[in-house]
């Protein structure tokens, strides 16, 4: 038996700003550290308003990191934007192996 998280899978999406909503000009740096097996994610980042926005993929892979490994990204951010970044992960696993 396998489960598959799809469409519907989990993840972590935020709006990141401190007192109210900190509207750019301004420079991020995102940094982490991943480590993976058995699933596919994508991480992306960017510049949104409460209407529009530019997201893009860092990252996206569906092979498995074994070791950590350190990853850093710097976004830009103009004006009247803030910082948005969104992690999402689908995984083909067999239930019967737990």
């Amino acid at each position: 038996m396998y489960c598959y998280w799809g469409r519907l899978s989990p993840g972590f999406t935020n709006e990141f700003f401190a007192v109210g909503k900190f509207e750019g000009k301004a420079r991020y740096k995102l940094s982490f550290w991943i480590k993976n097996t058995n699933s596919r994610f994508t991480i992306s980042a960017g510049s949104v308003t409460s209407k529009t926005g530019e997201i893009k993929t860092l990252m996206e892979k569906n092979k498995d990191i074994e070791d950590w490994k350190f990853y850093e990204y710097e976004i830009d951010v103009p004006e009247e934007r803030w910082f948005k970044m969104k992690i999402k992960y689908t995984t083909t696993r067999n239930l019967l192996d737990r």
